[in-house]
């Protein structure tokens, strides 16, 4: 299966690793009580960034690659595009659901979408969003 995912995962490699790396995260890895990354965000964010590298539309489209995938002290993690249709920043919680705060540019300035308990239609569409498609 790696061998499989490995093929079509270009853009999304750098924060699927990272990913892996959160998973060694120990109590207090923030120095202000942060707990360990929790098993359902890790899970939630790499089913995530897996099902968008099975998208052809994406899986070779270099701006798909996530800007940044960082921990969150609350035991999540989030992972962040930049584009030229907006900014991207996608929360997993700890307990695997997702919100997201997409950034675009409008004729009247700057316009903030923020959502919960998003679906990974949401998301996809938000990122297509971001990156301009």
């Amino acid at each position: 299966m790696a061998t499989q995912l490995a093929s079509n995962v270009k853009p999304f490699s750098e924060a699927l690793d990272k990913l892996e790396e959160f998973r060694r995260l120990p109590q207090d890895w923030d120095s202000y009580g942060a707990p360990p990354i929790s098993d359902a965000a890790l899970a939630r964010a790499r089913g995530l960034l897996t099902a968008l590298a099975d998208r052809p539309d994406l899986a070779r489209d270099e701006r798909a690659r996530p800007a940044a995938a960082v921990p969150v002290a609350t035991g999540g993690v989030q992972i962040e595009w930049e584009g030229p249709g907006g900014d991207l920043e996608l929360e997993v919680h700890q307990d695997g659901s997702v919100s997201y705060l997409l950034v675009t540019d409008g004729d009247d300035g700057r316009r903030f979408h923020e959502r919960s308990g998003v679906s990974q239609s949401d998301i996809l569409r938000a990122l297509q969003t971001a990156l301009g498609a």
